[in-house]
């Protein structure tokens, strides 16, 4: 969802992709105040894992070929 900004995303959008796991980079106290709070409750609405580089630090994504793993290195 890139930063998530509002027109980031849609609900036909999500539907569509069905995503499990999503992740915004943005930083703290950033300017834009993103992610915007209706994107965020679009995904929570689809029950997507969510994960936030100005909440969770550095994030990093692993797969052993089958599934995908996140871990998040908070600070």
């Amino acid at each position: 969802p890139h930063h998530g900004s509002r027109t980031s995303n849609s609900k036909t959008f999500i539907s569509h992709v069905n995503p499990a796991k999503v992740i915004f980079s943005s930083g703290r106290n950033y300017r834009f105040k993103l992610p915007h709070p209706e994107v965020l409750k679009r995904y929570r609405r689809h029950d997507c894992a969510i994960w936030r580089t100005d909440v969770h630090g550095a994030i990093m994504l692993s797969t052993d070929g089958h599934g995908l793993t996140v871990k998040a290195f908070e600070g």
